[in-house]
């Protein structure tokens, strides 16, 4: 865009007041030499336009006007018609009605981004800015307008606003994906849950009132009835509660962990009293039925990942980092090596074997899906033999936005 208003111009720039005395020198050598003005035309822009708004019909194109386009200088002619015939029709009439209003005031920048047929049939996008010269009486006489070639500027925001729609196209349909997914885990597990009921319920009374009827073999494979019952009873409750994670998700509210890690441990008692030790916990703002799993999951990690025969310390501490408080639940377990600390949070990932070590392999995928609902991370500190320390984030009660209380 001119930074002109669009009045008459002096008959001496260089006179004006207050102009720097190098833009006044400028001016001056431009009058007396028009290789100056030339290398203007040919170097610092992308076209260069002078009309003749008393016969409209009379136009002076640049040579680098017409090459921008894909056009020999030499053989176009300098009519106003001759560009019109390749601007694009829209943005003619944008170009035309903009003229119209900065001849009418010059405060009204006559200034758009407009498209040209190129030569070869492609569009070359310019910004095409102008100034209206006017006669003593304030009448446009003349129009002297400058063309910049944006079209790898066009371009690549419309590659990138193609990318922008794919990327929103690709999540709603991952969005839904996980929505479909959470619904078929949901069903399935459920319906699961009437069979494998009747057959752990068939198995324990073979076990009760049949079990010194089989031979030795007999009893195994009855074991091992039993136990493969009670191991998928034990994955579809987790595998439920994963998928609930967000389904059953309640508005979030006041939290005092305090109070949560004592009902943790007197309703499931993962770790004793005397192996546990916390305090001064703060109170967050989340989902409390939530955060209780997350605790008894962590706990519970805690009891079965030890040295066989050896009590387990468990400490609980918290710290405040920005908007959130950092938990810290550290034991002095087994440990694990620093390389499985992110794969432990994957849906089904176990270290061990079932007879090691017991488990669905979901607690700690459910306790990072709750945890990052919250906005939060979770994390894992250990070394193989020296314990692990499993970090997370909740959200302040006193830092809460109420306008992101919800699910």
């Amino acid at each position: 865009m001119s930074e002109s208003t669009g009045q008459t111009l002096p008959a001496s720039l260089a006179e004006e007041p207050g102009r720097h005395r190098l833009e006044a020198e400028l001016y001056a050598r431009m009058r007396d030499d028009a290789s100056i003005l030339d290398f203007l035309k040919q170097g610092a822009l992308d076209g260069l336009w002078y009309w003749d708004l008393e016969s409209p019909e009379d136009e002076w194109m640049s040579p680098t006007f017409w090459r921008l386009f894909g056009f020999d200088p030499a053989a176009m002619p300098h009519k106003a018609s001759a560009w019109q015939d390749i601007i694009h029709p829209d943005d003619l009439a944008v170009a035309l009605r903009n003229y119209e209003l900065h001849a009418a005031d010059p405060s009204h920048p006559y200034d758009q981004v407009v498209r040209y047929r190129h030569a070869q049939g492609h569009t070359i996008w310019v910004r095409c800015r102008g100034i209206a010269i006017r006669d003593e009486t304030g009448k446009p006489i003349r129009m002297l307008g400058a063309h910049t070639d944006i079209t790898a500027q066009m371009e690549a925001q419309a590659e990138l606003e193609r990318r922008q729609a794919e990327l929103e196209e690709a999540n709603a349909a991952l969005t839904q994906s996980n929505i479909d997914l959470r619904h078929y885990s949901y069903v399935v597990a459920h319906d699961l849950q009437a069979p494998l009921r009747h057959i752990a319920g068939f198995a324990r009374f073979l076990n009760e009132d049949h079990r010194e009827r089989l031979d030795e073999q007999g009893r195994t494979y009855l074991d091992h009835v039993l136990s493969s019952a009670e191991q998928l009873q034990l994955l579809i409750r987790d595998l439920l509660d994963y998928a609930k994670a967000d389904d059953e998700a309640r508005p979030f509210q006041p939290v005092p962990l305090e109070t949560v890690v004592r009902s943790v441990t007197a309703t499931a008692p993962f770790v004793a009293p005397d192996e546990l030790v916390y305090q001064d916990l703060p109170v967050v703002r989340g989902d409390r039925t939530q955060l209780t799993l997350v605790l008894q999951n962590l706990l519970e990690n805690a009891r079965k990942f030890r040295e066989l025969g050896r009590a387990v310390r468990v400490d609980i501490t918290a710290e405040r980092d920005g908007a959130f408080w950092r938990i810290r639940v550290a034991d002095d377990g087994i440990g694990m090596k620093p390389q499985h600390a992110e794969r432990i949070f994957e849906v089904f990932r176990r270290l061990h074997t079932q007879r090691e070590y017991p488990g669905s392999g979901m607690g700690l995928a459910i306790c990072k899906r709750i945890v990052e609902r919250h906005g939060g991370t979770i994390w894992v500190e250990t070394e193989q033999g020296m314990g692990s320390t499993f970090c997370f984030t909740l959200p302040a009660e006193d830092e809460r936005d109420d306008t992101a209380d919800h699910p």
